[in-house]
């Protein structure tokens, strides 16, 4: 982008089209003076914005009073919950069965959540793990376990993982 191209037009309210131009740079905020944004009163507004090359890209507008500070960086992060973790698996061994499933991106932590009524009601048996690996060693002899596992980010948890029951050999061993 040079600053002969990658223009933008906004307006307000259906009011008179503004041109940006000559717009460039990565995380800088530039203030616009208009006398549609100093006859605006407080409540909802339209805000149209459109562009006029190919290649024009804006992130964000923000519309604040005279004298306010402006935004510093790039804003906040997306905030959005990270996808359920994917391709489950449980290990029945003597006296433990073990969990894997793969990473997510955007992860801080996962929670492993076991049921024993058959997927009807989960407890969560262990949560902020930073692993894609957890033992699960409290389990009992002649019981069914199923197992999902959910993801965490700063914005929340994720949906549980799809449901993998342990194997039923399970009685059989230690």
């Amino acid at each position: 982008a040079t600053a002969d191209d990658d223009s933008f037009f906004w307006r307000i309210d259906g009011g008179d089209w503004t041109m940006e131009n000559g717009r460039t740079g990565s995380g800088t905020w530039y203030s616009v003076d208009s006398a549609q944004l100093d006859s605006l009163a407080a409540g909802g507004h339209v805000l149209d914005i459109a562009y006029r090359e190919n290649g024009a890209g804006l992130d964000k507008f923000v519309i604040q009073p005279d004298g306010a500070s402006a935004p510093s960086g790039h804003g906040p992060a997306e905030s959005l919950l990270p996808a359920a973790p994917g391709g489950l698996a449980a290990t029945a061994l003597p006296s433990r069965i073990d969990l894997a499933w793969r990473s997510v991106s955007g992860t801080v932590s996962y929670a492993v959540k076991r049921s024993t009524d058959g997927g009807a009601s989960y407890a969560t048996l262990a949560s902020g793990l930073a692993t894609t690996a957890f033992a699960d060693i409290t389990v009992a002899n002649g019981t069914t376990y199923h197992y999902v596992v959910t993801a965490s980010n700063a914005t929340g948890e994720s949906a549980a993982s799809a449901r993998v029951a342990a194997p039923r050999s399970l009685a059989h061993l230690g």
